[in-house]
């Protein structure tokens, strides 16, 4: 199985990204943009989900949510046991 996606474009070169200096919270800023040419994306080939929060008209928070918890709604109790 395969899909077809828009890459979401990198941000203009000199654009400051104000979350790249944090190793820790996976987020990016991007431009708003999508390419306009599809790639094709194996199946296999997808590591996780993301969010993303348009800012402005020209950029766009991206989220890898590559490192949510499965474990978010749990009751604490559940955790602890």
């Amino acid at each position: 199985m395969v899909f077809t996606v828009q890459r979401q474009l990198e941000a203009p070169q000199g654009v400051l990204d104000p979350f790249k200096p944090d190793p820790h919270f996976t987020v990016k800023l991007y431009s708003s943009r999508l390419s306009e040419e599809l790639e094709v994306v194996h199946v296999d080939w997808i590591s996780c989900h993301f969010a993303h929060w348009q800012i402005s008209s020209e950029h766009v928070v991206v989220l890898s949510l590559s490192q949510v918890s499965c474990y978010f709604g749990l009751p604490i109790s559940t955790l602890l046991t």
